[in-house]
């Protein structure tokens, strides 16, 4: 691997890291929440990651269900442009996996919340 691409990627990181870091600690709202009145795909995913943290799987699962694998999904984003060209082929059919599985979710979760 180019030592300049590891280098920009593990910068990238760090800034994506910071930013995540400073969004928490500033206690924005979800944006998407706070521009659509609705929650996002992904809302409840950091109090579901924490409820099995701390080894609550009921919480977890009314949180976000699909946490850990988004998270996974993201996580496989983040380093595509790292991977080698058989393992981007295989993190591409996990992520696909990954978002379908949550936009199904998320309609349903929408419909529900909608009916009340």
């Amino acid at each position: 691997m180019n030592r300049r691409l590891l280098r920009r990627h593990v910068w990238r990181l760090i800034g994506l890291f910071g930013i995540w870091a400073a969004y928490c600690r500033m206690g924005f709202p979800c944006p998407v929440a706070a521009l659509t009145s609705f929650f996002c795909p992904a809302c409840g995913s950091t109090r579901a990651v924490l409820a099995l943290l701390h080894g609550n799987l009921q919480q977890y699962f009314h949180y976000q269900p699909l946490a850990v694998p988004l998270m996974t999904a993201v996580f496989l984003c983040i380093h595509l442009p790292v991977m080698k060209k058989a393992a981007k082929k295989i993190a591409w059919v996990l992520i696909s996996t990954v978002l379908v599985s949550n936009t199904v979710l998320y309609i349903f979760r929408l419909a529900k919340y909608l009916k009340t």
